[in-house]
């Protein structure tokens, strides 16, 4: 087995950190959410009559990364956004962290919010280390995961219907409009390349014309030079017969 000490990369001696280091050295804290799927209102009345075990009904809605996989959504509490501190933040400051950082990932907003329960709280250091070179401090990063309750925001179900139609509404005028600028484009480039092809044949016709010219000024100037000859031939007899 792998000493962990060796996978951390740890270094026994290292010198004075520097300011800066030691600003950076701060606690780091981060605001997690879990959004649960509650149960239905009459489960403890026909829990009796339940298949699935209570665990298995519960669920949890995650954010996927490419590169972490599943994970809570949420994000690091900012000072100048969320509010608290200024070393480090209260209960209120990290419910607003999770509220933004919910409403930039996913785009929804928990601002109505009334209830919201400490699930779980990690303390983690991050011991000094060197990585690629570079120096990295001591540090202390502080995890609140929070379960809210969503049960208050959610729409009844008139609520609900009229948003799903007046999402509806904007989804088919958004293709309407679509349709129409997609008709109004290929009107357009037929348009143009009726004027184009209008355009060509004028010119295939000017061209026919000077074509035609050409040719008759060449049957003229042939003719010339026969009568030319011609006369130049009669004036060599008469000044023979002479």
């Amino acid at each position: 087995k792998k000493d962990s000490q060796v996978l951390r990369r740890l270094v026994p001696e290292q010198p004075k950190p520097t300011v800066a280091a030691a600003a950076a050295a701060k606690r780091k804290f981060n605001s997690k959410v879990l959004l649960m799927q509650g149960l239905p209102a009459d489960w403890y009345k026909s829990s009796a009559t339940q298949s699935a075990h209570v665990s298995k009904q519960l669920k949890f809605l995650l954010v996927k990364s490419t590169k972490l996989g599943l994970m809570a959504m949420g994000g690091v509490w900012s000072p100048d956004k969320d509010g608290g501190g200024p070393d480090e933040p209260d209960e209120a400051a990290l419910i607003r962290t999770a509220i933004r950082c919910v409403k930039d990932s996913v785009d929804v907003d928990l601002s109505r919010v009334t209830k919201w329960h400490t699930f779980m709280e990690i303390h983690y250091h991050r011991p000094a280390e060197i990585y690629k070179g570079k120096w990295f401090p001591d540090q202390e990063e502080q995890t609140v995961f929070f379960v809210p309750e969503v049960d208050t925001i959610m729409p009844t179900q008139e609520e609900y219907l009229a948003i799903i139609n007046q999402v509806k509404e904007e989804v088919d005028s958004a293709a309407l409009a679509a349709w129409q600028a997609a008709m109004d484009e290929r009107r357009r480039v037929a348009e143009e390349a009726a004027r184009k092809r209008a355009a060509a044949a004028k010119a295939a016709e000017e061209a026919a014309k000077l074509a035609a010219a050409a040719a008759a000024a060449a049957e003229a100037a042939k003719a010339a030079m026969a009568e030319a000859d011609e006369a130049e031939s009669s004036i060599k007899e008469s000044e023979k017969k002479e």
